[in-house]
Formats: structure tokens, C-alpha cells, sequence
């Protein structure tokens, strides 16, 4: 049986390979509200926003993937999103699968990042 007829024959189950493969990649983009609260990063408490941001390290025949997934203020939420694309760009592509995963991680992270400063657009930064 070819896989375009067992995605026909059985599609629950390749939802299911595909929900397990990429699981909680996509909580990051969910449109969570902006909360009062501490920050996970640097422990400040300020307006935070739920943000996951996911890097690649590509060795030559496998790949590592490393995220994080808290609620970040928009100084941590930036300094996070350089450190995370800086790494992409230095590490991820070395491998034959990471040279596909790390755009589409770079991306990922891209319209997080957007949608989160969208978010935050009014925060107010107190320094302690």
C-alpha cells in the first residue's frame, strides 16, 4: 500500500503521527491575553505574554531541538528572540534535515515574536 492511499484509508492516524511529532510547537502561537504577573525569565513582575521560542542544532545526520515555553516581559521576550535567531543562524543548519527545519523555525518564531510585541505594544517597563 502506497502512503497517499494509506492517508486516504486511515487520515486519524496520520493526524495523529503529525500531533506527536509536532507536539506543543503551535502553543506558542496561540493568542493568549497579556497578564499581570512575574516574569519566567528574569523574575520581574510586569505584563507578561505566554511565548514559545524553538531552536535547531543540525549535526550531519540528526538534529537537536531545544525551546522555551513561559510567560516572558517584552525586554525578556526580546533579549530571548535574538539569542534563539543568533543560534538558528550559527547552528541550525548544519545537518540534511535541519537545513528545512530551520527556516520554518526562524518563522515560527518570527510571527511569535511580532505577535507578541503586538501584545505588549502598551506594556509599561518599571526598573526596579
Amino acid at each position: 500500500m502506497d502512503i497517499l492511499a494509506a492517508c486516504k484509508r486511515f487520515p486519524k492516524a496520520v493526524l495523529a503521527g503529525f500531533s506527536t511529532a509536532f507536539r506543543g510547537v503551535g502553543r506558542g502561537l496561540a493568542p493568549t491575553t497579556v497578564v499581570l504577573g512575574n516574569c519566567q525569565v528574569c523574575g520581574n513582575m510586569r505584563q507578561t505574554k505566554y511565548v514559545a521560542f524553538h531552536r535547531n542544532v543540525g549535526m550531519l545526520f540528526q538534529r537537536q531541538t531545544y525551546s522555551i515555553k513561559v510567560n516572558m516581559c517584552r525586554s525578556c521576550v526580546h533579549k530571548k528572540f535574538w539569542e534563539y535567531t543568533f543560534k538558528n543562524l550559527l547552528l541550525g543548519w548544519w545537518g540534511i534535515i535541519s537545513v528545512i527545519i530551520t527556516p520554518i523555525y526562524f518563522v515560527m518564531n518570527l510571527f511569535v515574536y511580532l505577535t507578541a510585541l503586538y501584545k505588549l505594544r502598551n506594556a509599561v517597563e518599571l526598573v526596579q
